[in-house]
């Protein structure tokens, strides 16, 4: 059985503090904000569960992250204060997806592939980079191609699905190469 504490009044809001023994956490509810927060001493994190937008917010103090799961997408969302970017994580998929407020768009980390995906809504394409092939693959899906960007090499390459074969444009030389693979 849990106990219940009131808290001091912050401002206009109360909040209730719950200690549970056996989970060793604690929950505070604010009335103004309609949230519960878990306070985890073994985790070093807070858990906001907000019932108007079903969705736990995980606070870590040591990465300086929030972490949104909602329970109807199935993922969850990494905000970072320093980055100012979403990540949000789809168990299904395998992947992250980060999103840059600045930046408009989003960026898919694949575990397996080890890659990014960039997702601009005002482009419609993404761009995947492979931290090992140190380049970026933009997907056009109403050109069907991929765009490899190569930052030490200074060109892009365009795969099209239909025709099979690789345009390399070398932005310093104006030029396209087009070779069948």
């Amino acid at each position: 059985m849990p106990y219940v504490h009131e808290s001091a009044k912050v401002g206009q809001a109360y909040r209730y503090a719950f200690k549970s023994s056996s989970l060793d956490r604690y929950a505070f509810k604010s009335s103004s904000l309609d949230r519960y927060a878990f306070k985890s001493s073994s985790l070093d994190r807070c858990a906001f569960k907000s019932s108007s937008l079903d969705r736990y917010a995980f606070k870590s103090s040591s990465l300086d992250r929030c972490a949104f799961k909602a329970s109807s997408l199935d993922r969850c969302a990494f905000k970072s204060s320093n980055l100012d970017r979403y990540a949000f994580k789809s168990s299904s998929l395998d992947r992250y997806a980060f999103k840059s407020s600045s930046l408009d768009r989003y960026a898919f980390k694949s575990s397996s592939l080890n890659r990014y995906a960039f997702k601009s809504s005002s482009l419609d394409r993404y761009a995947f980079k492979s931290s090992s092939l140190d380049r970026y693959a933009f997907k056009s899906s109403s050109l069907d191609r991929y765009a490899f960007k190569s930052s030490s090499l200074d060109r892009y390459a365009f795969k099209s699905s239909s025709l099979d074969r690789y345009a390399f444009k070398s932005s310093s030389l104006f030029r396209s190469l087009c070779f069948q693979v």
